[in-house]
């Protein structure tokens, strides 16, 4: 499956709490997340900077207490 996440919600303190309780749900019923951290393609085929905040979030949810175990796998295509 897939879910919809806004391009940028910084400064909207609800769509975050509501957005970081989806995402330890997630984690805690045992679903795959797959995210891309620079947050699309470059045009130019050039390296694109890491968004960090999905990967805070899900530290953050590690951190709160996930009743399963949370594994990080880097993949470069």
């Amino acid at each position: 499956g897939a879910f919809f996440l806004r391009r940028s919600f910084a400064g909207n303190k609800l769509y975050t709490a509501v957005f970081r309780e989806y995402l330890e749900l997630l984690f805690n019923k045992g679903y795959s997340v797959k995210y891309y951290p620079e947050g699309g393609r470059s045009r130019t085929g050039r390296l694109i900077p890491p968004k960090t905040g999905m990967l805070a979030m899900t530290i953050q949810a590690m951190l709160k207490g996930v009743n399963r175990p949370v594994s990080i796998v880097p993949v470069y295509i």
